[in-house]
C-alpha cells in the first residue's frame, strides 16, 4: 500500500477514532496520574495509528505492541479506578483488534461513487461495499461545539452590574 492510501483504510480510521475516547478517559483520571496513566494513554493514542500506518505501508506486523499496551492500560484503569467507565474505548479497541488480526486489515474504505444527476432524479448516497462496515467501522464521535454566547439551560438569566470604585 502506498503512503497516500493508508489514510483510506478502515484500520487507520479505527485507530484514529479511539483518540477522542482516550482523551475523555484521561481527563477523568485523578490529577496525580498526569505523569503515569495519562502520559501512557496519550502516547499510545499516537503510537497505535502510527504503527497501523507503518504496517500498512511497509507490510510489517508491529501494530500489536501498542495495541497490547493500550489494552493493558485500559484494564488497569478499570481495576484501579472502577468508578471510571472505559467500556466504550475498550470495546472499540477490541473491535479494532479483530480487524488488526484479520485479513481485512488492509481493507480500504470505498471511494464515494459520484453518479451524474438527472434533472428529474434526486441524488442518493452510495451504499458501502464493506461487509464488515456495520461492526468493524467506528463511527466518528461528534465533537461538541463551543458557543460562548449560548444562554444557560435554565430559564433564569442573571446579570451582574459592576460599578467602578469612587475615588
Amino acid at each position: 500500500m502506498s503512503q497516500a492510501e493508508f489514510r483510506n483504510s478502515y484500520s487507520w480510521q479505527g485507530a484514529l477514532a479511539l483518540g477522542p475516547k482516550l482523551v475523555s478517559l484521561a481527563e477523568d483520571l485523578p490529577a496525580h496520574e498526569q505523569t503515569g496513566l495519562v502520559m501512557q494513554i496519550s502516547g499510545l493514542m499516537i503510537d497505535l495509528p502510527a504503527m497501523v500506518a507503518h504496517d500498512l505501508v511497509d507490510g510489517t506486523a508491529l501494530r500489536f505492541a501498542p495495541y497490547y499496551r493500550l489494552t493493558a492500560a485500559l484494564e488497569l484503569i478499570e481495576r484501579v479506578y472502577p468508578a471510571l467507565d472505559a467500556g466504550e474505548a475498550k470495546s472499540d479497541l477490541e473491535t479494532l483488534g479483530v480487524r488488526l488480526a484479520s485479513p481485512s486489515f488492509t481493507e480500504l474504505v470505498p471511494a464515494p461513487v459520484v453518479a451524474p444527476v438527472d434533472e428529474d432524479e434526486t441524488s442518493t448516497e452510495p451504499e458501502s461495499t464493506d461487509p464488515a462496515a456495520t461492526t468493524l467501522v467506528p463511527q466518528p464521535t461528534p465533537v461538541p461545539s463551543y458557543e460562548p454566547s449560548a444562554t444557560p439551560q435554565s430559564e433564569q438569566v442573571t446579570s451582574v452590574h459592576v460599578q467602578p470604585d469612587s475615588l
